[in-house]
């Protein structure tokens, strides 16, 4: 599935913030680089948008709710703790399957 996301001042912003958060720390891994996503119109979602637009940063980072963590762009700036188990994942024996990736996504929380 793809993460939609809207432009705002020539900047895009994700709507799906846990999806996001799951493929920024892959990223940073080296475990993936490009993901798929949509651009969809902000009047078409501007509720969603409204409730969800949190970012004291300009999105540089999400900040996981219910917890102290932070995913930024890289190492430095990220304090999740399962950070060094996914870089440390044998690539081809490790490979998130879509229930593992399930189960991983379902960890992050909207409250």
């Amino acid at each position: 599935r793809m993460i939609n996301v809207v432009r705002l001042d020539g900047r895009l912003f994700a709507l799906d913030n846990r999806r996001l958060a799951v493929f920024r720390l892959l990223e940073i891994c080296g475990r993936v680089g490009t993901i798929k996503v949509e651009i969809v119109p902000i009047s078409t979602y501007v509720d969603e948008w409204n409730r969800k637009l949190t970012t004291s940063d300009g999105g540089e980072s999400i900040k996981i709710r219910g917890g102290r963590y932070l995913i930024g762009k890289s190492t430095y700036d990220t304090n999740f703790p399962g950070l060094q188990q996914i870089r440390d994942a044998y690539p081809n024996r490790d490979i998130l399957s879509d229930e593992r990736f399930s189960i991983f996504l379902g960890g992050f929380t909207d409250n």
